[in-house]
C-alpha cells in the first residue's frame, strides 16, 4: 500500500503486533462492577498528560468536562483521568473544586486494570491523527468495556465497524 503511494522504501518500518493479551485484560477479580446502573457515568481517560503529546485531546475533554458545571444535569457523568506528564499540575489546577473529574496520575498495570473494570466507557479524545492505533481503547474492549474515540484514533474505524463503541468529531462542538 505504501509503495503503491510511493512512500520511499527505506522509510517503511514494518512490525508486529499480536494483539492484546486477553488473559490480562479482562476485569474478572478485579474491583466488581456497579451494580448501582442509577447512578452516574463514569468515564476513564487513559494518556499521555504532556506537551510532547498535544494530540491526545485530553485539554479538550476537560474543558467538555468543566462546561458540564453550566448544565443542570441530574447526575453529572464523572471523569477519571490515568497518565502523568508535564501538564498534570495544570490541569488539575483548572479543574480544582469539581469533585466529578479526579485524577489518578500514573498507576501500574493492575491499578490501571482496575480503574478500566470500574469504569462504564473508556474515551479516547484525539483531536488529530497523531494518536496513531489507540492500543489502550482495544484493553479496554477486551475488558467488556464501550469506548467513545475521536475519528483522528486508528481504532475508530474498527469501534465503527464492530459497533462496540462511538466515534466522534472532537472539533464539531455541536455534534460532540
Amino acid at each position: 500500500y505504501l509503495i503503491d503511494r510511493h512512500m520511499d522504501v527505506d522509510k517503511i518500518k514494518k512490525f508486529i503486533f499480536d494483539g492484546v493479551d486477553r488473559s490480562k485484560f479482562k476485569c474478572q477479580n478485579y474491583r466488581e462492577e456497579s451494580d448501582n446502573k442509577c447512578g452516574p457515568i463514569h468515564l476513564i481517560f487513559i494518556g499521555g498528560l504532556s506537551s510532547s503529546r498535544p494530540y491526545k485531546g485530553y485539554d479538550l475533554l476537560i474543558d467538555m468536562f468543566i462546561e458540564l458545571r453550566n448544565y443542570h444535569i441530574s447526575q453529572t457523568p464523572e471523569l477519571t483521568i490515568i497518565g502523568d506528564g508535564d501538564h498534570l499540575n495544570e490541569l488539575k489546577k483548572r479543574c480544582d473544586g469539581i469533585d466529578y473529574i479526579h485524577f489518578k496520575g500514573r498507576l501500574n498495570d493492575n491499578e490501571m486494570l482496575n480503574e478500566i473494570c470500574g469504569s462504564d466507557i473508556l474515551i479516547l479524545p484525539s483531536k488529530s491523527d497523531g494518536e496513531g492505533f489507540g492500543i489502550v481503547a482495544l484493553e479496554a474492549l477486551s475488558c467488556n468495556k464501550p469506548v467513545i474515540v475521536s475519528k483522528y484514533a486508528g481504532i475508530a474505524e474498527l469501534v465503527s465497524k464492530y459497533k462496540v463503541g462511538i466515534v466522534y468529531d472532537p472539533c464539531d462542538i455541536e455534534g460532540a
